[in-house]
């Protein structure tokens, strides 16, 4: 025996409403944590488009940053010697402005022009 029964006579409780609101917050929430949390894109190494580098490529590679290495220590060089040779010449200059002939001041500040003084033929960086 079969009992058919309209659409329109069936009724949903006030229990059965609230049911099914919380089952859809419960999978809108679901689904916009997949969507902000799994990022398949920042997991996927794939393959480098960078090109394998040689032995022969390695070694120019890292001749060439011992090279940087020492121009930037010869810079900092430079830079401290010439810090010093105007200390040198500064205090010169004031002992010679008070009208005091102080010879170890000279001394210093030549010292420091021979030490601070490029090579001829050569170039500053």
């Amino acid at each position: 025996m079969m009992t058919r029964v309209e659409v329109e006579e069936i009724e949903t409780t006030t229990s059965e409403k609230l049911l099914a609101t919380v089952l859809t917050v419960f999978l809108l929430i679901g689904l916009l944590w997949v969507y902000f949390h799994i990022d398949v894109e920042r997991d996927y190494d794939g393959p480098s488009n960078e090109p394998a580098l040689s032995a022969a490529d390695r070694a120019a590679i890292d001749r060439r940053d011992d090279a940087e290495f020492e121009l930037q220590r010869a810079r900092d060089v430079r830079s401290t010697r010439r810090r010093t040779l105007v200390d040198r010449r500064e205090a010169y200059r004031t002992a010679l402005d008070e009208g005091r002939r102080d010879a170890a001041l000279a001394r210093g500040y030549r010292a420091g022009q021979a030490v601070s003084a490029w090579p001829a033929g050569s170039r500053s960086c």
